[in-house]
Parts: C-alpha cells; structure tokens; sequence
C-alpha cells in the first residue's frame, strides 16, 4: 500500500530505467541492435582471448555456461517480444565465437576429436534453453513486479534476481551437463575437459556470471550519462595497472588483490559509476591476467580456499553496490521531497518553527523568520514581541507548557506605524514531549493577509450584490406597474369602445394609451442599453490626444496585468477631425480593456493612420488599430466576438471579467458613426481589431447631408408576399394593412412552414417574426440564405431589450423593424424591398 504524506507526494515521479531503454529499442531498433552486437562480439572475444592465453581454456568448463551467456538474457529482457530473434541471434553468433578463436592449437575447440558434432549441438542447445529460460523468468519476474512497486524497487529487484536466476538456472545446467558426462567413455570426457575438477570450477564460473550479469544491470539502473561512462572507463584502469603490479611480483594473490580494489571501488567511488567501473575494471583484469577465467588445480589448501574468498568477494561487491544504489535512491528521494515541501511552503508563504516551551527557545526557518520577522534562533519573548494586545494575550496562552495537544490561532502583527497595514498570521501548534521530557510546541506559521483582505472583499461585493438584487427588484417592480397601468388603460377604452365604437374621444384615449405603452418599453431599452441611445455629437478632436488620453486613463489598469500600453500614430494623428470622440473614445477604450483582461500579453498598442477616401469624392478616412501580443482567440469564438454577452469564450482558463457587451457597444457605436470594426490577426500573434471611420479635416468639414427623401411607395398588385407570424391576431391585422398596398398575402403559422412554402417558389417577399414555433426567425433567414435564396427579408420583433434586432440582421434579414410597426413606414420598406433592381438581384 502507498504511503501517504509529503515524502510519498513530494517524490520524484520515477519511470522505470529497464522500460526506458526497452522503449528505446523499440524506437530505435536498428541502432540499439548494432550497438548489442558490438557489445556481444566485443565481451565474447575479449574475454575468450584472455582465456587461451592464460589457462587451459577447457571446453566443458568454458560451455558451463558459455561467455555470453549473460548477453543472452540481459537481451530477452530489453528486447520487446516482435524483436527477441535479435538477442538470440547475437547469442548464437557469440557462441560460435571461441570456436575460431585460439592462442594455440592446445586451445582451440575446433580441433578437439571428441568434440562431434551430435555432442556440440547437445551442448549448444542446452546453453541456449537454460540462457532462454533464465531470460524469460527475468522478463516475467519484471512484468510482475511493475504492477505492485515503484520503478526503481523493480528495478532493483530485477538486477537482484539476475543474480539468483542466473545461479540458480546455471546450476541445472551444470548437473545436466555432468550427467551428460558421465555417460562418455573417458578417454572422451577426459578429451572434453570433463574431469574431477569439472563440477567445482562450473559453480565457480557459474556464480562469477551472474555477478557480472548483476553488476552490468545496476549499472543499467544508475543511467549513467556519457561523462560518467568517460569517469568509469578512467577509474578502471586501475585494474591494468594492478595486473602488471601483480606480474612484476608484488601484491599477494592476485584474483583477491582485484577483488579488494572492486570492492573499495564499490564502497567510495560516485555511485553513479560504482557498479560500472568494478564492472569493466574486473573485466580488464580478467582480459590481461586471464584470472577468473581460468581455474587451476591447487596442491595447497590454502589456494582452494583463496578462490573461494574472491568468488565471494565479487558477489559481495556487487551486493555493496546494490546496497549503495539503493540507500543512495531512497536519500535522493528524500532531499528531493523535503527541497520540493520547502519551496511549496515558501511559495506559499508558510513557515515550520517549533518552541521548546521549558526553555523558551525558538527555531525558526527562512519562511517563518520573513513572515513573523523572528531571527532563526532566538526566544520566545522575540516572537511575542510581534503582536500586542489580545493577540499577544492569545499567543502567550497558547505558549504555556500545559497546552492540550493542538492549537490554531488567528493574529495580526503589530504594524510597523499608524500607517502601514497589519499582515494577518494564522498559526497552527501542535505538543509533544521531548526525549528530555520538555515541552516542545511545533508550529506552522501561514500568512493569510490576502485571503483574509479577499474575504472581506467578498463580503464587501456579497452585500453590494444583495443591494443591486434589491435595486433590481424595485426596478422590475417599478416596470410590472408601469406597464399594468397603461394595460389596463387599454382593457377599459376597449370595453368603452364596444359600447360605443363611434366615439371619437375614446379612439385617442386609446391612442394615448398606445403611445404610453410603447414609452414604457422604450424606458426599460434605455435602462437596460443606456449606450444605444447616446446622441450622435460631431464635433472637431486630435488623434493623437485622443491616444494619449486613453494610455493615461488605462495605465494603472494595464500595470497591474502586467502590460505595457504602446503608441503607434501616423502622419495627421496631430491635425483636427471631425467625429463624435465620445463614442470613438468608448469604442477603443472597450478594446483596449479587453486586451488588458484577457490577451495575457506583455503590450497592448493604439495605432492610427490617416487613409484616403475608399470612393472617388468620399470623405478621407481614418484607420484605429488595437493590438496585442497575448494568446489570440481561437477560431471557433472568431464568429462569437461581437455578439452581446459574449464573455471569453469557452475557454476555462480565460478571465471573463466584464458583462460581456464590450465588444458589442463598440460595433454599434462604431456602426452609429458609418464606419466598421473587424477582427485580425497580426503577424506577431495575438489579437487585433481595425476600426475604419469618415475622418474628414476639421477645416474642411461639413454638416452630415440629410438623410435620402423616402422612395415613393407604389401599389404592387403583383406581388406575393410570404408573412411568418404565430399570433393569429397579429397575422390577420398584418395580412389585412399589407393587402393594401400588395397582390398576395399568405400566412404561415412556424418557420418550419415558411421555409418550405418558400422552397416550393413563387414568393417575392419574406416578413417574419423572430420568436416562432419550429424555427425562429434568424435560424429561417440563415437557412434561407444558406440555401442560396436571395428575396428580400423583413424581420420583425416585439423585443426592444437585448440584441434580438441585431440577431434578425446578422441571420441576413434585409431590414428589422420594432413592432408595433408603423404603416407608413412598412409600405415604404415594402415598396423598397419590391423596387425592380432588387427583385432582379433577388431572381
């Protein structure tokens, strides 16, 4: 079971070290196979040469197991399963081998006549089937064990049972082989190297394998980098020049003088190249002396028992080493985590102290000395020196050696003077008792200033909230009376009408009451779009006050996010215009804000340019540019960017701060002012916004031209209009004033039919209502207009709260209308939308 607490948090996040090459292989195939079969051919030879020339280089204690037997299994498991020929083939070629390699013909195997061939493949054969089993119970002991503990434990106990599997599964192979011997005739044993000695020396071949099989995985484990492999090569030249100390005679015997020397090697070297360099160092010996290679018969007791002591002494180096490695994991891992806890707690501004409450004495670390201003050894009296009044009382009383076990207290430190504010403390404490038998209180120190500042912020916008919900209540309050007045105004004059529908008087009461009615409704679209009813003013500015003015006025806002306001202005920024500078000034500072709160850049930049007129005779133009280097917005919200309540996107890790109508006020102001404002990426990343505005020369301006005389409506006989409208009341009253002026009038009650009324052909013009059953309004002129349908669209709305309007124009309507709509005005834009050009534009 995992542990828990910050030492088992805090760890490192550990990936197995076999799994990583294993990874590597599979990736890398071609380069890790060539670089195993170097190691193969290299080992193989190195140590078969050391061998010939310095022993008898018998073949049956030579096979028991062979040199690469080690290769072999150490291949199965790095090798994933679509790969495992690779390490079998390497080992056939290495055991093919010493077959050709020789000092001399005592040496070579090749020439051996009791070597047959039928008694080569018995031997070779159960070389590979022990190599092979010894490898497939490394690879399940691994798979095994990568479910139940840590990377680098499995790691560790792979390398360990290498070590078991390779002596364990060797031994079989030893017994089998000397069964095999004892039924040939002696003279052909005896031919073999099968003689008294066998069975002694195989153990001790046995056992010097699987430590060299050990060692080369701790090695493994320790992913040694290319100047530690440089360091371990250096160190183990130690060995060379330990064998010609031992062939010039000095030393005492020479395999324990090599076992002695791995063993400090193990014991002192970096860890990171311990195994390793004893690893290569015992392997140089071994090449140049041919000691652990060969073994000799002793005539002396004391020789039999020499050898022992250095096959012990190698299997003992390599579990020093082991040990080494796996102290040294656990203590990296420890500092790791504590290194980790301490920048944790100093990040967030919490401090570790403890009071020997006997004595007085305090320690402090650095998190604590910075928040409670204590030194890191001191008194207690220091720390109760920082707070004053109840919060002293407090603390002195939580400091008496016969506290209950835990305490948590809530303090404010004394101020430095009057005016400097007083940081916030919550400390926890928690007793025990020292070995001495003192008190001891053990502390926690967490500065809570701005989470306390923050919650008082929040009650603070709590009660702000409950008093807009309450302004909100009255306000709606206020709108239910005043439209239940006029209302119930209209119920009366109709039953009046009723009695008496030829009354006059009651006709312009009602009237009246209309009037008063859709006045209410105007109110609340001005309490609730205030900016959609700003005057248009147009009077002379300077650009380039203008820029300076914002920059100044949004400095500290774009400080504290961290960003930098830049001013890019183009030749005439200094020369008067004329416009309204009220609604520009809104429209850039709503730009600029939203690059503040949102980009996440480090500048956000005003740019203006002047341009020429976009027509022969036009006004001269000017081009607003606000840019930023932050984020960008992503495709998908590109659409989105303009459409009132629109706040960030989706997504969760952008700032929404704002109502979300920004972007929306500054499109209709910039709109009000006959310019446009779009979306851009500049070429440094981020987001841009181009307004483009009339901007003619203050000296040179003149009043806005009247607005075109109203084309002159005209009777259409011919016509056939399509009306959407669910309200049967309103449809009958529509269809009625429309069949004034208009050939055809046909009602449709959803958008569903509308649309498929209009599909069939024959209508020349589409009215509709934005709220309808089925399909709205908008999503029917999207679809029409989707579909390539071209007649003109009127859309209506009873909303004037909101941005329905402007839903019915982006969908693609030619012209929105407010209901109740005027007659005069709907024949004028029926005569307009049934004009000749746009009836041919339409076909």
């Amino acid at each position: 079971m995992t542990p828990p607490g910050a030492g088992f948090v805090f760890r490192d996040f550990e990936r197995s070290r076999i799994s990583a090459i294993r990874d590597a292989v599979t990736t890398h195939p071609v380069f890790y196979s060539l670089a195993y079969f170097a190691i193969a051919i290299l080992w193989t030879a190195m140590v078969t040469i050391g061998s010939a020339f310095h022993g008898e280089n018998g073949f049956a204690v030579n096979q028991s197991p062979h040199i690469a037997h080690f290769i072999l299994i150490v291949g199965l498991l790095l090798y994933p399963a679509r790969l495992l020929w690779v390490p079998v083939l390497g080992y056939v070629l290495a055991h093919a081998l010493p077959f050709v390699l020789h000092a001399d013909e005592r040496s070579a195997w090749i020439g051996i006549e009791a070597l047959t061939l039928d008694k080569m493949a018995r031997i070779f054969a159960l070389n590979l089937i022990t190599a092979l089993a010894t490898g497939a119970a490394l690879r399940g002991f691994f798979a095994t064990l990568r479910r139940r503990f840590r990377p680098y434990l499995v790691d560790f106990l792979t390398a360990l049972f290498t070590l078991a599997g390779f002596i364990g599964l060797g031994l079989v192979l030893v017994a089998v082989l000397y069964s095999f011997c004892r039924s040939l005739p002696p003279e052909a044993a005896q031919a073999l190297g099968f003689h008294e000695n066998y069975l002694e020396w195989s153990i001790y071949r046995m056992i010097r394998g699987g430590t060299v099989a050990a060692g080369f995985m701790l090695a493994v484990i320790e992913a040694p980098s290319l100047r530690d492999l440089g360091r371990a090569l250096a160190l183990s030249m130690l060995f060379p020049a330990l064998a010609l100390v031992n062939v010039a005679g000095f030393g005492m015997y020479p395999m324990l003088d090599a076992v002695a020397l791995a063993l400090l090697i193990a014991m002192f070297a970096p860890i990171r190249i311990a195994a390793l360099t004893a690893l290569l160092g015992v392997s140089f010996f071994s090449a140049l002396t041919g000691h652990f290679l060969n073994d000799t018969v002793s005539t002396a007791t004391e020789g039999v028992w020499l050898v022992r002591y250095s096959v012990a002494g190698l299997v003992l180096t390599v579990l020093l080493a082991a040990m080494r490695s796996l102290h040294n994991h656990g203590r990296q891992q420890f500092i790791g985590a504590i290194r980790r806890l301490n920048r944790v707690r100093d990040f967030a501004s919490v401090g570790v102290f403890s009071i020997n409450l006997t004595t007085g004495q305090i320690r402090a670390d650095r998190s604590t000395r910075r928040i409670l201003g204590i030194p890191a050894n001191g008194r207690a009296g220091t720390l109760l020196d920082r707070f004053d009044g109840v919060d002293r009382q407090d603390l002195a009383q939580a400091l008496k050696p016969d506290r209950d076990r835990s305490a948590v207290l809530l303090l404010r430190l004394r101020a430095a003077d009057d005016d400097s504010p007083r940081p916030v403390i919550r400390l926890f404490l928690w007793y025990e008792r020292a070995p001495s038998g003192e008190a001891v209180a053990y502390g926690l120190a967490v500065d809570v200033t701005v989470e306390h500042e923050q919650e008082r912020a929040l009650k603070a916008t709590l009660a702000e909230l409950s008093s807009r919900q309450q302004r909100q209540a009255q306000i709606f309050s206020i709108i239910s009376h005043e439209l239940r007045t006029p209302a119930s105004l209209l119920s009366m004059l109709l039953e009046e009408l009723e009695r008496d529908p030829a009354d006059g008087r009651t006709r312009k009461q009602l009237r009246d009451a209309t009037d008063q009615l859709l006045g209410v409704l105007a109110d609340m679209r001005q309490t609730v779009n205030p900016t959609q009813n700003l005057p248009v003013r147009i009077e002379p500015y300077k650009p380039a006050e203008l820029a300076e003015s914002l920059r100044t006025a949004l400095a500290p806002m774009a400080r504290d996010a961290g960003m930098a306001i830049d001013l890019s202005l183009g030749q005439g920024a200094d020369l008067a215009r004329l416009c309204d500078s009220l609604r520009l000034r809104q429209a850039l500072s709503n730009l600029l804000r939203n690059a503040i709160l949102h980009s996440r850049g480090s500048v956000v930049r005003i740019a203006f340019r002047a341009a020429p007129p976009a027509t022969e005779g036009g006004a001269p133009l000017t081009l607003w540019e606000v840019t930023d280097n932050g984020i960008g917005i992503p495709d998908a919200d590109v659409d989105r960017l303009f459409e009132a309540f629109e706040r960030g996107g989706s997504d969760p890790g952008k700032r929404v701060d704002g109502s979300g109508l920004g972007l929306y006020i500054a499109r209709n102001s910039i709109e009000v002012l006959g310019g446009s404002i779009v979306h851009f990426r500049p070429d440094e990343g981020g987001t841009g916004y181009r307004i483009t505005l009339p901007g003619a020369l203050a000296e040179e301006g003149e009043a806005p031209a009247p607005p075109a005389p109203a084309a002159t409506a005209t009777v259409h006989p011919e016509a056939r209009v399509l009306l959407a409208e669910d309200n049967a009341l309103v449809a009958e009253v529509m269809r009625n004033r429309l069949l004034r002026f208009v050939g055809t009038v046909e009602v449709v009650g959803n958008g569903k039919d509308a649309l498929d009324r209009i599909t069939e052909g024959g209508i020349d013009l589409l009215i509709t209502d934005l709220f309808m059953p089925e399909i709205d309004g908008d999503e029917l002129i999207r679809q029409l207009r989707a579909r390539g349908h071209r007649l003109p669209v009127i859309g209506l709305t009873a909303a004037v709260v909101g941005d329905d309007l402007e839903r019915m124009r982006a969908a693609g309507a030619t012209v929105v209308l407010a209901k109740p709509v005027d007659m005069a005005q709907l024949r004028d834009l029926v005569g307009r939308c049934l004009a000749p050009e746009r009836r041919d534009a339409a076909e």
